[in-house]
């Protein structure tokens, strides 16, 4: 049934002081584009402490959908902690392996 592929565009708009945010999704030749919302913030009441989702994806196309927005966040250069702890622990094995090299007496 859903047989397309979402994309998101993040950029900045300086001259508003803003970031754009952009979701589309393309199915053959047609493309769709979300409407437009604002981040609209409301206290929650203390006798009704229901969530109210900002948006919600039909279950199939979720996965996909925060695939997109992970490289969207990507080409962004928006990194999560996660992203630094994978980092660290490559450069620590580079450098583990770099190491034992030198202790094997193998050429580099």
């Amino acid at each position: 049934m859903w047989e397309g592929k979402y994309e998101i565009k993040i950029y900045n708009e300086p001259w508003k002081d803003i970031v754009s945010f952009v979701v589309m999704y393309r199915e053959g030749m047609d493309t769709y584009c979300a409407q437009t919302s604002k981040l609209e913030f409301k206290k929650i009441d203390a006798d009704n402490r229901k969530l109210v989702p900002l948006f919600e994806l039909p279950k199939e196309l979720a996965d996909q959908f925060f695939k997109a927005l992970a490289e969207a966040l990507d080409e962004k250069d928006i990194k999560t902690d996660n992203d630094f702890k994978i980092k660290g622990l490559l450069d620590a094995t580079k450098y583990h392996l770099e190491d034992l090299r030198k202790l094997l007496k193998l050429k580099e």
